[in-house]
């Protein structure tokens, strides 16, 4: 999981803007994101900005 993770920021670090990320990227980073709620016991506000980060790229 930990390399998912670092794949994944790696992936969405280099884009400019979220529309430049393929759909798989981002349901992966979507779904890695369900996945440390879920262990964590806490909701995304808690657990951090990545959420909220990826989707404002867009913008």
């Amino acid at each position: 999981m930990r390399e998912q993770l670092e794949d994944v920021t790696r992936e969405l670090s280099r884009l400019a803007r979220i529309d430049e990320a393929e759909p798989e990227t981002l349901e992966l980073a979507r779904h890695l994101i369900e996945i440390c709620e879920s262990l964590s016991g806490a909701s995304i506000p808690e657990v951090g900005t990545l959420e909220r980060d990826v989707f404002e790229m867009g913008r």
